[in-house]
């Protein structure tokens, strides 16, 4: 029987669960976590061009009438399967497809929950669910209520985050411009709630991503192709002034090994 410390679920059925979080160590029976490895720590990697990927415009992303690409295998294991082989298979990587994907899987917190490690001393955590170097990451993010990201850019990367508990607010900005001293114009401000999936890349701007709730944690799944941030790091705005800063990748909150997932 595996046991989250961090995540205590009360199953009142298959369908309805309530779901709390604490701040303990994730402990699984079976399961291999470690901490505190800084993204691609110990490894040498090249540097992925973003000219090997398109950016696609918005309209790309609404595929009219199309609910999936690929029949998804069952569950958060093979969601995880079905993005990691279309992203090896496919050149340039299909956004749309991935979208699918991601819209497609029903979020279930038995399936994800031992990569849901939660700090109420942090903004959100970054949680590492599976990484194919040089091609992409995918990241779980554990969201502290009344709390929020910084502005910030994805490095010339494409991001699809996917709501798997709770809500979350994203106020999009528009490119920054080039000389400082010129606050960032808002765009959009948008809530999505479960199950909702969310596209973002630098060709659309900057963006700040926040969980309003009070009281609830909120989980959220990112998927980063190229995975240039956790190589290159990111740029981080202000608001007023357009400056920025650039952040480098920290560690993980926590790393599940890839022999648990596959």
């Amino acid at each position: 029987m595996n046991v989250y410390p961090n995540l205590t679920t009360a199953v009142k059925s298959r369908g309805s669960l309530g779901l709390t979080l604490n701040f303990c160590r994730c402990i699984t029976s079976g399961t291999k976590i470690s901490h505190a490895r800084k993204p691609n720590q110990h490894r040498s990697y090249k540097v992925s061009s973003p000219a090997e990927f398109i950016l696609h415009e918005p309209k790309e992303l609404l595929a009219s009438g199309i609910t999936t690409f690929l029949p998804p295998r069952s569950g958060f294991r093979g969601l995880v399967e079905s993005l990691s082989t279309t992203l090896k298979t496919t050149n340039p990587p299909s956004i749309s497809r991935l979208r699918a994907l991601l819209r497609a899987y029903n979020s279930d917190s038995l399936e994800w929950s031992k990569f849901a490690q939660a700090d109420a001393t942090k903004q959100y955590t970054r949680n590492l669910v599976y990484e194919v170097p040089n091609l992409f990451n995918l990241l779980l993010l554990v969201w502290t209520p009344c709390k929020a990201s910084p502005i910030h850019d994805h490095t010339d990367s494409h991001c699809l985050m996917k709501i798997l508990k709770g809500n979350l607010r994203e106020r999009r900005y528009g490119i920054p411009h080039a000389s400082y001293n010129c606050p960032l114009v808002q765009t959009s401000d948008l809530n999505y709630g479960l199950n909702k999936v969310a596209y973002m890349s630098d060709k659309l701007g900057v963006h700040e991503i926040s969980n309003q709730s009070q009281s609830e944690y909120a989980v959220s799944l990112h998927l980063y192709f190229p995975p240039n941030a956790a190589l290159r790091g990111c740029k981080v705005y202000n608001v007023k002034t357009g400056e920025y800063n650039h952040t480098m990748p920290t560690t993980y909150d926590s790393i599940v090994e890839p022999n648990s997932i596959f």
